[in-house]
């Protein structure tokens, strides 16, 4: 029996789905033990706030062992400052399991969108006029979640960036560089591709009015 191409990229989308549905189940469920106080020490997550460092002086040396290349300089310029939140910190801690819930339930939404547009090219529809707010949608997600770092950057600063001081250092500010180009990319590529099926939704009512 020979599988086509269509029908395996079909199955691994409903497969990816139902994968990110049951983990979207149980980040949520996290949140809510969170919220309530109830997870153990080891599942409490931790807040990475982004760290600019200034002012340093103190390089990493380098040994060079081939002398076709010449080694410079290993600079530290940015770093990571793991926070881990109180027991009495609940909202902090279920916080960031709805992102993380959030982050892949809009994987799993695309996923979902593009199982249903891959039914149809199962079936030799590829125009049906769903097909063009489906990949809207996949464009709309696609773009929110390319957001969505700069949107944790932004509370983690707000929350904790004044909550600690540094030597030579300050936290990072949140900025346009948090947000994922690549999938913002995607997500434009998608509403054009929404953009260009329309028109062939367009093309084929007309050939079905002309038959």
């Amino acid at each position: 029996m020979k599988i086509r191409i269509i029908d395996l990229a079909y199955g691994l989308s409903l497969v990816g789905f139902f994968l990110t549905a049951l983990l979207v189940l149980y980040l949520g469920g996290m949140a809510a033990g969170a919220g309530m106080g109830m997870l153990p020490d080891k599942m409490v997550p931790t807040f990475e706030l982004p760290i600019t460092l200034s002012g340093l002086k103190d390089y990493y040396p380098v040994e060079n062992l081939d002398p076709a290349f010449e080694a410079q300089k290993i600079e530290v310029k940015r770093a990571e400052l793991e926070v881990l939140p109180s027991k009495g910190r609940q909202g902090l801690q279920a916080l960031m399991y709805l992102y993380a819930a959030l982050y892949v339930g809009c994987y799993g939404a695309i996923l979902f969108f593009l199982s249903r547009t891959l039914q149809t090219f199962r079936e030799e529809m590829p125009f049906p006029e769903r097909n063009v707010w489906r990949l809207r949608w996949v464009g709309g997600i696609a773009i929110l979640l390319s957001g969505l770092p700069w949107l944790m950057h932004t509370l983690v600063f707000r929350f904790l960036g004044e909550k600690f001081a540094f030597s030579q250092a300050y936290a990072t500010p949140p900025s346009l560089a948090d947000w994922d180009g690549g999938v913002l990319f995607l997500g434009i590529v998608m509403l054009a591709l929404a953009e260009a099926f329309r028109q062939g939704t367009l093309l084929q009512d007309l050939e079905e009015l002309t038959v």
